[in-house]
């Protein structure tokens, strides 16, 4: 089954961007589990170390969140984009089935010629 954060009453959607003290990624990672607005984090390439889905009841209860992760040990800094709207859902379907339409079209299909075309 899928739940809505939002039928849940969350229905705030915010991307976190943590920056973290160097050496403390695993920490700060399992101190992040422990917050249950945070609905998936991932390490990150780029401009900050973890970046964490967030959802919250309204702004203030989003900023709330923000200064408790603020809070945990090894946080440097944040960085926080809301989302406005959903554009394209969670979904694997179209994934699997172009996995599936490449498969069925051979080898030579996935290294991008025809075959026959040597």
């Amino acid at each position: 089954p899928v739940l809505s954060p939002a039928a849940l009453g969350h229905p705030v959607l915010a991307f976190v961007h943590l920056e973290v003290t160097q050496g403390h990624l695993d920490e700060v990672g399992e101190a992040l589990a422990s917050v249950p607005e945070i609905v998936e984090a991932f390490s990150t390439t780029g401009g900050g170390d973890l970046l964490a889905r967030v959802v919250a009841r309204d702004n203030e209860h989003l900023e709330d969140v923000i200064q408790r992760l603020i809070r945990l040990p090894g946080v440097v800094r944040t960085r926080t984009e809301v989302a406005l709207r959903e554009r394209v859902p969670h979904r694997l379907l179209p994934l699997v089935e172009s996995v599936g339409r490449t498969a069925a079209a051979g080898p030579d299909a996935s290294a991008g010629r025809s075959p026959g075309s040597r």
